[in-house]
């Protein structure tokens, strides 16, 4: 195997694996979110030492479950229009032509 073809198989893996870590994070985000704002603020606390109050600890979990729906959203939009789309470039310039 000379150097050209190992470089491509550790670009394809560590594409592969920033794709899959792009799905995971937002749904272990989901998953591991406290219930409870008063948890969250501690979670806060524990990890970074930054104390919140009970009603900022409920703004900021509903500010970060936002963010984690929304990046899946834009995941599965990706996917799907990724599914839509034809693969190769003289697929997509006959889907063109085509009325």
């Amino acid at each position: 195997m000379n150097a050209f073809a190992a470089r491509a198989i550790w670009t394809t893996l560590l594409r592969q694996c920033a794709g899959a870590a792009a799905w995971v994070a937002p749904s272990a985000g989901l998953v591991l979110m406290p219930k409870c704002p008063l948890c969250f603020a501690a979670y806060v606390a524990m990890a970074t030492g930054l104390g919140l109050t009970a009603t900022a600890a409920g703004y900021v979990r509903w500010g970060v479950l936002a963010l984690c729906v929304v990046s899946l959203l834009v995941l599965v939009v990706r996917r799907v229009r990724s599914w839509r789309r034809p693969a190769c470039a003289r697929c997509r310039a006959e889907q063109r032509r085509t009325p």
